[in-house]
């Protein structure tokens, strides 16, 4: 019996959803985890905006991709007006955790600006959260990372 290829891109996820369990930190859910291992505290400001979900594919869309279909990259999508903000302070060392960051479930853009008060921000990264994953965000945890290279942004999925 020959698997539709469908059948076998849903399979996937399933078989890699054990492979990370043990590595997911799901410490936070809906909101941020602010990491600083740096030697002086860090502040870091957060903007999300909720955006427009996207398209779904059907069977005729697999293996293609078209203009209209193609997420924007997350550099492209449009945070103004941001629907949550914050700024946070971190200690050397330390981490800070923001309970409930996302107001509701949805596909989300974040922006993290490091030393936001700075003439020239010294870093900034965005990531964006997709709401077909599972999670009250289509992320469970996003983790900001500030090092002394600059500042990273991941989100865990949920961890069931």
């Amino acid at each position: 019996m020959q698997r539709s290829r469908r059948a076998v891109l849903a399979a996937i996820p399933v078989a890699l959803a054990g492979c990370g369990r043990s590595l997911r930190e799901n410490t936070v859910p809906g909101g941020l985890q602010l990491r600083n291992s740096r030697s002086e505290s860090a502040t870091v400001a957060v903007r999300a905006a909720l955006l427009p979900p996207l398209p779904s594919a059907t069977d005729d869309d697999i293996g293609e991709v078209t203009a209209t279909a193609t997420p924007a990259t997350p550099r492209d999508a449009d945070l103004d007006p941001p629907d949550a903000t914050g700024e946070y302070t971190v200690e050397p060392g330390e981490e800070r955790v923001v309970p409930d960051f996302f107001g509701e479930p949805g596909r989300w853009g974040v922006e993290v600006v490091l030393d936001p008060d700075a003439e020239a921000a010294s870093d900034r990264t965005r990531i964006d959260l997709y709401a077909s994953l599972p999670g009250p965000t289509g992320a469970d945890t996003v983790i900001v990372e500030i090092t002394d290279d600059g500042i990273t942004a991941e989100a865990t999925t949920v961890d069931d």
